[in-house]
């Protein structure tokens, strides 16, 4: 009866650790989830930084495009004056 017993405790004690590891791993999943779901947005929001930083770079070749013209236009008219 005692080795009964002993082998009934030892599958409950395995059940036990079965159940508490699937909790773990559900808690695992859970926070999988919420990372990937962080790394979506936080990928989201670089692409958008991404896209302005080069709307912005366009706009600055721009400026310096036409600064530079005024400057040469500027310089010349000094220069022929």
């Amino acid at each position: 009866m005692d080795r009964a017993d002993a082998c009934e405790q030892q599958a409950r004690d395995a059940n036990a650790r079965a159940d508490k590891t699937e909790e773990e791993v559900r808690a695992l999943q859970k926070k999988i989830q919420q990372i990937e779901n962080e790394l979506d947005q936080t990928q989201e929001q670089l692409a958008q930084a991404n896209s302005k930083l080069e709307e912005k770079e366009k706009a600055l070749q721009n400026v310096s495009t036409s600064l530079s013209l005024s400057l040469q236009r500027r310089f010349k008219s000094i220069q022929n004056a």
